[in-house]
């Protein structure tokens, strides 16, 4: 059928899935960001396999007006359990996903549709979708001056007219933004400036360079990770900034006398809500008088287009405008409900709780929506005021008796289970099997309403939760969030503690990644107290007044290491001490542990230093020299 409708409609199309028939006509799915910035008559899509939502959303985007979006499934009575068998790998250890109600909602959605055909296989005839009107008229005069519209002109206009030097746009796909990007850059280019271009893939700029009418020899393209751009540059433009990691965006756009960025920001470009909640906010500390503008108009398609309305319905891509507060707001009136996932998909309020969830983090995809309603571990958890929702939890049951004959595997490192981050954690830093069977709620987001704030609201909702997993007997609450100061003081507040900081940053955020936890079983205090004082050791400069169960944490984890299970980097400070105990006795202390963990090499100094071929051989020859200390110096 997709074959059929090729050869009726269309120049381009654009096939997108794993299949080899897809695959030998396009992408396939994990490639979807060649997508960005590519137009097409007809985009095909295979959902036959498993559905990936940003890959379907990034194709979706690069249909043309009279274009047709062709999405290939399993019959519609079986789409929703064939996604669940698909989705499995994504499940928790020891849970089931048996139908997916946000395929179920979308079913309903699709049947009520008037831009939508619905083709059973086998089908010879095609179905008759209504021809809709859009009111259209092209402005001649945008035209002659190479504008697709008054959005376009404006903002051109505003940028080369200002003296600011950053410039952000920000556009839903189809504005036009790349190809205005591209008439800026020929304006900079034709006064004698020397135009550098960004993007992850050099193809994510073809539509840019499209516009683009300026001299060869003043514009380049170079990679994120060009030592080019550590130099200092005259115009820098990025396109698809958000499918950056934050670190290497701040890293970059501070080399440039000029900076002009443009995005999509819907969360399917690859760091999730990451450029909005995180990297706009710290580009605005480092360049003060940044410009943020925003493209509404389509170009690629109509105005009120059926296709664009019906993904951002179904994907929850627009945010309600929010609850009105009234003022301050007396926090007896607010009550929190749990959800059940099947009673979400027919409910009212479900696009006010997604846009209370999705805006607030960093991390959001369009993935993330079709978890919280499908998921079989996942509780939501609303907070309301006069029946409206005005705060919302996404918690994840953890742990327990399921993890009991795998708790000796998970704690000495052998093995690594999906989901259970929270149990598998505290086994894994305190090398004790107990602690992957403790029963947890992982908070893995808590969001307010912005307009209700700074009221104490996400304070009641914590303790709603609190008083909840106590009725149900949970032992442990914890969290993990990307560390600021302000979130780490809100779950201070909660009396929340510290167990583990990562190592490293991460890409949507630009920061570290830390874990908190609460007992509250009495009989679970004594875990909680163990792993502070594991963590205080972790962040301490000094083991001078180490406790003894620290040591024995740390000899345990470098038995585990010794029998081949943990691996380097879940060691933490312990072969640190270890080597620092047998300084002090007068042992020798072969020189490349000595550079690991004395002088705090990194590993690329290592394998420079002792000319080893690569990570591997480093981390064998580490573990060689470590194992032939440990035997000559066992404490």
């Amino acid at each position: 059928m997709a074959l059929m409708l090729c050869s009726l409609f269309g120049q381009k199309h654009l096939w997108l899935g794993d299949d080899d028939f897809f695959t030998s006509r396009g992408y396939p799915v994990k490639q979807y960001q060649k997508c960005l910035g590519v137009e097409c008559d007809i985009a095909i899509y295979d959902g036959q396999s498993y559905f990936n939502a940003s890959a379907f959303l990034a194709l979706s985007g690069t249909v043309r007006r009279h274009g047709l979006l062709v999405l290939c499934v399993p019959h519609l009575s079986e789409w929703s359990g064939h996604h669940a068998r698909t989705e499995q790998r994504l499940v928790s250890y020891g849970s089931t996903l048996t139908e997916s109600q946000f395929i179920k909602r979308w079913i309903a959605e699709l049947s009520r549709s008037e831009g939508v055909a619905i083709y059973p296989q086998g089908s010879e005839h095609l179905a008759t979708l209504p021809i809709t009107g859009y009111p259209f008229s092209e402005d001649q005069t945008l035209k002659e001056a190479c504008f697709a519209s008054a959005d376009q002109a404006r903002l051109y206009n505003l940028i080369i007219a200002s003296d600011h030097g950053c410039h952000v746009i920000t556009a839903r796909r189809g504005r036009g933004k790349s190809a205005l990007m591209g008439l800026i850059a020929s304006f900079y280019a034709k006064k004698g400036r020397h135009i550098t271009l960004c993007s992850p893939l050099k193809g994510g700029c073809d539509t840019l360079l499209k516009y683009y009418n300026g001299p060869d020899h003043a514009i380049q393209w170079v990679p994120p990770d060009s030592p080019r751009l550590s130099d200092s540059l005259d115009v820098l433009i990025i396109d698809e900034i958000a499918s950056l990691p934050v670190p290497t965006s701040l890293r970059i756009s501070q080399q440039a006398a000029l900076f002009l960025v443009g995005t999509t920001v819907e969360g399917y470009e690859g760091t999730g809500k990451g450029f909005t909640n995180k990297l706009l906010p710290k580009l605005k500390e480092i360049r003060p008088k940044l410009q943020v503008y925003k493209m509404e108009t389509p170009v690629r398609y109509y105005p009120s287009d059926s296709l664009e309305q019906h993904l951002t319905d179904i994907f929850m891509l627009k945010s309600p405008p929010g609850i009105p507060c009234p003022g301050i707001v007396n926090i007896n009136n607010v009550y929190t409900r749990i959800l059940k996932q099947d009673s979400l998909i027919n409910s009212a309020d479900l696009p006010d709780i997604i846009g209370i969830l999705t805006d607030a983090h960093y991390k959001t995809s369009p993935e993330d929506t079709m978890r919280i309603l499908d998921m079989p571990d996942t509780l939501l958890l609303v907070s309301y005021f006069q029946d409206k929702p005005i705060a919302a939890a996404v918690i994840i049951v953890e742990g327990g008796q399921l993890l009991r004959t795998l708790s000796h595997d998970i704690a000495c490192g052998e093995r690594r289970l999906k989901g259970h981050l929270l149990p598998q954690s505290m086994a894994l830093l305190l090398s004790e099997p107990e602690a992957a069977t403790l029963t947890c709620w992982r908070i893995n987001r808590i969001a307010v309403s912005p307009k209700w704030q700074n009221q104490g609201i996400g304070s009641l909702l914590l303790r709603d939760i609190e008083g909840l997993a106590r009725q149900r007997h949970i032992e442990i609450l914890g969290t993990a969030f990307g560390y600021t100061a302000a979130l780490s003081s809100f779950w201070e507040k909660a009396r929340y503690k510290p167990i583990r900081l990562g190592q490293k940053t991460d890409a949507a955020s630009g920061e570290k990644s830390t874990t908190c936890i609460k007992a509250l079983s009495p009989n679970r205090r004594n875990i909680q107290s163990k792993l502070e004082a594991v963590f205080a050791s972790e962040m301490s400069a000094s083991f001078d007044h180490i406790s003894t169960e620290v040591i024995a944490v740390y000899q345990a984890r470098i038995l585990d290491y010794i029998n081949g299970t943990r691996s380097l980097h879940h060691l933490g400070k312990a072969p640190e001490w270890y080597i620092h105990v047998l300084k002090k006795q007068g042992k020798f202390i072969n020189s490349l542990l000595s550079a690991l963990w004395c002088e705090k090499c990194e590993e690329i100094e290592l394998i420079k230093r002792f000319k080893y071929k690569g990570r591997k051989e480093l981390f064998a020859k580490v573990k060689q020299a470590f194992e032939i200390l440990y035997w000559q110096h066992k404490l």
